[in-house]
């Protein structure tokens, strides 16, 4: 038996083995401590480790950084803080345009 797991390894895969007092991050597992135990009984054990990294913003960013997110903005690309009162707004949005991106 392999998982758990979603559809494709390009989502989540496994679950969350130490971190519980970080908050969850997007495209990463979290789950309570207790599946650890609960997993184990039925006989699974951890066969690979996978890693998430935090990476702090700074203003001396690489250059190439600026150039990409240049490159990104001419295409249409923008980067915002997300807004709660429009939240449900902007959820649509996102889903309509990556409706259209898959069927493009």
């Amino acid at each position: 038996m392999r998982g758990p797991l979603n559809f494709s390894t390009n989502e989540e895969c496994g679950i969350l083995l130490e971190g519980f007092d970080e908050p969850p991050f997007i495209m990463m597992p979290y789950n309570r401590p207790y599946y650890i135990e609960l997993s184990e009984k039925f006989g699974m054990k951890k066969i690979k480790d996978l890693y998430a990294y935090i990476y702090k913003v700074q203003d001396d960013m690489p250059e190439k950084v600026y150039r990409v997110a240049a490159i990104a903005e001419k295409r249409g690309l923008s980067v915002r803080p997300i807004n709660m009162k429009r939240f449900k707004a902007d959820m649509n949005d996102l889903q309509g345009s990556y409706i259209i991106r898959m069927a493009g």
